[in-house]
């Protein structure tokens, strides 16, 4: 359950960055990947959070789903940070 916040809340860091970097660069062309990266790492954060609630009242199912699309978003957004990188 802890780790599922923890999560949740780096996920929220992480956006913040995203965001930052994007106004650092002008709010230009290369704003566009930041803020998906950001939109991801804020659904990121709702998943870890529902996750974790879920577990705290006593759902426990299994969480294949929620791992998955953490999962997969975290890629999405390493992989667009990367190619921020690369192109600007």
């Amino acid at each position: 359950m802890l780790s599922w916040r923890r999560t949740a809340l780096a996920a929220i860091a992480i956006a913040a960055l995203f965001v930052n970097q994007a106004a650092m660069r002008g709010w230009g062309v290369a704003t566009v990947p930041a803020l998906f990266s950001s939109c991801m790492m804020l659904a990121v954060a709702g998943v870890c959070f529902r996750r974790g609630h879920g577990l705290h009242v006593g759902n426990i199912e299994v969480g294949r789903h929620a791992a998955a699309m953490t999962s997969a978003a975290v890629a999405m957004s390493a992989l667009t940070a990367a190619a921020i990188e690369l192109r600007y």
